[in-house]
C-alpha cells in the first residue's frame, strides 16, 4: 500500500498535477506542456538536444506521442479548463488520438508551420472553436480530426496536404466556407468528409478531385451548389453521397460544358440539377409567375427554378411547355 501511494505521489510530482498551473514533461517525445490561465502550451522540451531522433534538418523537434489510453494524456483532467491552445515551433506531430478532443471551451488554436501530422479525432467535439488556421506544410490529417466541432465556420486545407482520411469535418453544423487542396495527391473527397454539415451551402471541387466517396455529403440539407472542375471525365459519385437530403434536385452541379450531357446521363449525378460552368444562375420563381408569362419568343428556352427543381420552359405562341407538360 505504501509503495502504491509513493508511486502516485511521484507521478503527481513529475507532472506538477496539484499546482495552480499544472505542467509536465515527456522526455521520450522531447515535449513539455504547461497550462496557465486557460492557455495550454505545448513546446519542445530540450531545445539543445543532441539526440538524433529529435533532429530534423539540424533543428531540434518534438511531438505529441500516442497514448495507450486517453486517460494517459497528461492534460486529460484539465480539458474543461483549456480556453486556448498554443503549439510552439518545433512540434512536428500531433499523433495522439483525441489529443485535444472534448476541450469544449477552447476557442483558439495556434499551430506551428512545421507541423506535418494531425492525428485521429485530435480536435473532436471542440464545440467552441470557430475557425482553424492549418499550417501551410501540413502533410497528413487522420480520421475525424475536427468531427463535431459545431462552432467551426470555415476551414482551408493547405495545398501541401498529401493524405487525408474520412470524416474530417463530420458533424460540423456551422461550417459554411471550405477551401479544398489543389494537389494531385488528393484526388477524392473521403467517406463522410462533410456528413451532417447542415449549414454548408456550396463547395468548389478543384480539378484534382475525381471522386466523391460514400456519404461524403450525407445530411447536408442546405447544400445548393457544387462546382466540378475536373475536365477529363465525369467525377465518380458514390450513390449514397447525398443520402438524407430530401430532394437532391435542389443541388445545382456546375460542370465543364463538354461533359454536361455525360453528367446528365450518369445514374448517380442525374438526381441533381446539371448546369454548365459559366451558365447564369437560375432565378427562383413561383409557378404562377412562370405560367403568367406570355412574352417568350418562340425559339427561346428559359431555365426556371420551381420549389427547388429546375425546369426547361419553352414557348410556342401562347403555349408554355414545362417538362413536356403543355400549359395553355
Amino acid at each position: 500500500m505504501k509503495k502504491i501511494l509513493l508511486s502516485a505521489l511521484c507521478l503527481a510530482a513529475a507532472f506538477n498535477l496539484y499546482a495552480d498551473n499544472p505542467s509536465g514533461n515527456l522526455p521520450e517525445a522531447n515535449m513539455a506542456w504547461t497550462l496557465n490561465d486557460g492557455v495550454l502550451t505545448i513546446s519542445v522540451l530540450d531545445k539543445n538536444s543532441e539526440d538524433e531522433q529529435f533532429q530534423a534538418d539540424g533543428t531540434v523537434i518534438g511531438m505529441i506521442p500516442t497514448f495507450d489510453d486517453a486517460e494517459d494524456n497528461p492534460w486529460n483532467n484539465y480539458r474543461q479548463d483549456i480556453n486556448e491552445l498554443v503549439v510552439e515551433d518545433g512540434i512536428i506531430q500531433i499523433a495522439a488520438s483525441g489529443a485535444f478532443g472534448q476541450c469544449y471551451y477552447m476557442e483558439s488554436v495556434t499551430l506551428p508551420e512545421q507541423l506535418m501530422l494531425i492525428g485521429p479525432m485530435a480536435f473532436y467535439q471542440c464545440s467552441a472553436l470557430p475557425t482553424i488556421q492549418l499550417p501551410a506544410g501540413l502533410l497528413w490529417m487522420q480520421q475525424f480530426a475536427f468531427a463535431e466541432c459545431t462552432a467551426l465556420e470555415q476551414i482551408e486545407f493547405p495545398d501541401a496536404l498529401r493524405r487525408w482520411e474520412k470524416g474530417l469535418c463530420y458533424g460540423c453544423t456551422a461550417l459554411r466556407t471550405v477551401k479544398l487542396p489543389e494537389t494531385v495527391e488528393i484526388d477524392a473527397i473521403p467517406e463522410q468528409m462533410f456528413a451532417e454539415c447542415t449549414a454548408l451551402e456550396q463547395i468548389d471541387l478543384p480539378a484534382n478531385i475525381t471522386e466523391i466517396s460514400d456519404y461524403a455529403f450525407y445530411g447536408c440539407t442546405a447544400l445548393k451548389k457544387i462546382t466540378c472542375n475536373y475536365t477529363e471525365d465525369v467525377v465518380t459519385l458514390a450513390s449514397n453521397a447525398f443520402d438524407e437530403i430530401a430532394d437532391p434536385k435542389q443541388i445545382i452541379v456546375y460542370v465543364p460544358g463538354d461533359l454536361k450531357e455525360q453528367y446528365e446521363a450518369d445514374t448517380d449525378w442525374s438526381q441533381c440539377t446539371i448546369c454548365s460552368i459559366g451558365e447564369e444562375p437560375v432565378e427562383e420563381q413561383g409557378l404562377e409567375e412562370v405560367l403568367g408569362a406570355r412574352s417568350f419568343s418562340p425559339a427561346t428556352t428559359h431555365k426556371v427554378m420551381l420549389d427547388g427543381t429546375l425546369y426547361m420552359v419553352t414557348s410556342e405562341g401562347t403555349c408554355i411547355d414545362v417538362q413536356g407538360k403543355t400549359v395553355r
